[in-house]
């Protein structure tokens, strides 16, 4: 996960979205490769 200064430098929003895409990513990636 990102370390904590990371979401108070961004808004909460931006954030959440970021981290629900790479979640996202990351499995949908890993699924469809591996």
């Amino acid at each position: 996960m990102h370390a904590p200064g990371y979401s108070a430098l961004t808004p909460p929003c931006r954030v959440d979205y970021e981290l629900k895409v790479f979640v996202v990513d990351e499995d949908g990636s890993r699924a469809q490769k591996r």
